[in-house]
């Protein structure tokens, strides 16, 4: 299957070892894709709240993402953010549902030479990975075992509510998707209470004492439980549980020592990509001696 890769913001930026380790395991794992490299940002409350400001120009906006998705003849747009997969699946299905706005919209699409047809999916890469190319196949490409590393989920948010806009694809409060991955790619799952709770990355700018104890207490817990490395599918939760790490310790008063890896670099150890091509250096919390026993 062939897929329209939508990077989103972070990975292009703060994250981009994010997309490198993403191309990295497409390449690896089979998968073919375009990359949407004029589309712009999901426009979300998080990113700026642009759609408080001009509803129908964030509409716009994603719509043509969504657009120029479709005119890549393919059904699914793959993104790895979560806070990008919410606010495209929220507009892309209000959109299908309101022949009106739908209308309104296009209005302003055909000024660039687009139409949204909603005919495109928006998926995460969790889910591609788990859904499309299926948990025994990804088994089976697995070069490198993780099995001395214990592995602790963290979903977030944003990729399971509302439950409503992701179809239930997860229970929003026992998630399993992360655990059943980490296990077939040979890692022992370290379950705890935090894993399907906010980062407090969204809160950060205006509440920073609790946003830091928040997502210190995941990291804390997780570490307790005796996790060797924590990963997330979101480059927002990574930002907020790596780099904010050290100063989430001292609002703790405690000693925090927790590698982030992102989605797509646990994947790629496991199908025997370096810790060097997926950029696990770039990381605030060091990863070296993760990457050694990943690879022992």
């Amino acid at each position: 299957m062939k897929y329209a890769y939508y990077p989103g913001c972070s990975a292009l930026r703060s994250a981009v070892e994010l997309d490198a380790a993403t191309r990295r395991a497409f390449e690896r794992l089979g998968i073919e894709w375009i990359t949407l490299d004029d589309a712009a940002c999901c426009g979300s409350r998080e990113c700026g709240g642009l759609g408080v400001e001009d509803e129908d120009l964030q509409l716009a906006i994603n719509a043509r993402t969504l657009a120029m998705a479709e005119q890549a003849d393919v059904q699914t747009m793959v993104n790895v953010c979560s806070t990008c997969q919410l606010a495209l699946s929220e507009d892309n299905e209000r959109l299908k549902r309101d022949d009106v706005l739908r209308a309104r919209i296009n209005r302003a699409l055909d000024k660039v030479g687009l139409v949204y047809e909603g005919n495109i999916i928006v998926k995460h890469l969790l889910y591609v990975i788990i859904d499309d190319i299926g948990l025994e196949r990804i088994g089976e490409l697995v070069t490198s075992p993780l099995t001395e590393l214990r592995v602790a989920p963290f979903y977030g948010c944003h990729l399971l509510r509302p439950g409503n806009v992701h179809g239930y694809r997860d229970d929003p409060y026992d998630p399993r998707s992360l655990g059943e991955l980490i296990q077939v790619l040979g890692a022992t799952e370290v379950r705890y209470s935090g894993a399907n709770k906010c980062c407090g990355f969204h809160a950060l700018m205006v509440r920073n004492k609790p946003a830091l104890r928040m997502s210190g207490q995941h990291i804390k817990e997780a570490q307790d439980e005796g996790a060797d490395v924590m990963v997330t599918p979101c480059p927002l939760c990574h930002t907020m549980l790596d780099a904010y790490q050290p100063r989430a310790a001292r609002e703790l008063g405690t000693r925090l020592n927790l590698p982030i890896l992102h989605l797509p670099q646990m994947i790629g150890l496991a199908i025997g990509l370096s810790p060097d091509e997926l950029m696990m250096e770039r990381h605030l919390v060091p990863t070296s001696h993760i990457g050694v026993r990943a690879r022992a």
